[in-house]
This record gives C-alpha cells, structure tokens and sequence, in this order.
C-alpha cells in the first residue's frame, strides 16, 4: 500500500510544482524562448537558403503570419499567467 500511495504523490508533487511559482516562472521564460529560437531559425533559412524562389516566398509567408501569430499567443498567455492582483489593476484603470 505505502508503494502505491508514493506512486500517486509523484505526479501530484510534479503537476504541484508546475503550478508553484517557480514552475510558472520556468515556464514563462521557456515557453517564448522556444518561439524565439523557431523563429529565428526560419530566418536564417531565408537568408541563407538556396531554394527556389517559390518555396522562399511560401516559407516567408507562412513564417511572418504564423511568426505573428506565435508571438500574439506567446504574450497572450504569458500575460494571462500574471497574478489575479495584476488583472485587477489593470480593470480598474482602464474603466
């Protein structure tokens, strides 16, 4: 029984530890660290690639709309991740 019990505590601790603030803090910095390094590697594919025409301009147009995107979902939920203290602020002085 205490072996199945320690089995059940382990992902609580992760899932409680992902959820602390350091977890959150982690996260944050992660999560738009990866959406930079995407989106710097699709540049340097467009400034040093030796495609075809076509295919450069597809890449440069998925990656400025899809790049555009990220970043808006990136700061998004970021933003969203900020204490419920923060957002009140933030309503009370935009009204």
């Amino acid at each position: 029984m205490t072996a199945d019990s320690s089995s059940h505590n382990k992902p609580e601790n992760i899932l409680g530890f992902l959820a602390s603030t350091l977890g959150r803090i982690l996260i944050s910095v992660f999560v738009p660290l990866v959406t930079f390094i995407v989106l710097w590697q699709g540049f340097m594919f467009l400034r040093d690639s030796q495609a075809p025409q076509v295919v450069i301009v597809l890449v440069a147009i998925l990656w400025g709309v899809g790049g555009v995107a990220a970043l808006f979902f990136v700061a998004n939920w970021v933003t969203e991740q900020l204490p419920k203290k923060w957002t009140h602020v933030y309503n009370r002085l935009s009204s």
